[in-house]
């Protein structure tokens, strides 16, 4: 792990581990138990304490999907870690480059947006074809930023003459 920290950030990565891990955890019991249930709710408050240990002082604290890195507050996260796979997938199937988690977001939000995020997830893998899937109606203290694709004007990509270029 990268220790390019920012100066606002109070986390150590000892503790940006233990939040990653954590927001795993809450991902793989998420959908197997309901809100109020005990091991969800331990789960859960203790990812959204390490959420606040983390934010310090800032409002939010930032994870970034940038080409084979993860960082969370600007600290690089090591591929080695088990959840780096997982984030890495669920991020690049949903065309997600930033996830913004506000220092106040309470339980329920934290259970709505991993239980969205999982349904994006399973609408995205099960596509037939490249579709980009709408990741919104997300809880107002966590966003998402996406990965903008542009469409082409012409019809090079699906022209009839292979390898030429279209004018």
């Amino acid at each position: 792990m990268s220790t390019t920290q920012t100066p606002e950030s109070c986390a150590d990565p000892i503790t940006l581990n233990e939040f990653m891990n954590s927001l795993q955890r809450l991902f793989k019991i998420g959908i197997y138990y309901p809100t109020g249930h005990a091991i969800l709710d331990r789960a859960t408050d203790r990812c959204m304490g390490q959420l606040v240990a983390i934010a310090g002082d800032n409002p939010s604290v930032r994870l970034d999907n940038f080409g084979s890195r993860l960082m969370l507050e600007g600290v690089d996260l090591d591929a080695g870690q088990p959840y780096f796979r997982d984030f890495k997938e669920l991020f690049t199937a949903l065309g997600i480059t930033a996830v913004i988690f506000d220092r106040e977001t309470t339980r329920q939000e934290l259970h709505e947006f991993v239980r969205k995020m999982l349904s994006y997830k399973s609408k995205a893998l099960s596509a037939k074809q490249f579709t980009q899937i709408e990741v919104s109606e997300l809880p107002h203290s966590i966003s998402v930023i996406l990965t903008e694709f542009l469409a082409r004007q012409d019809s090079s990509i699906s022209d009839d003459r292979a390898g030429e270029s279209a004018e």
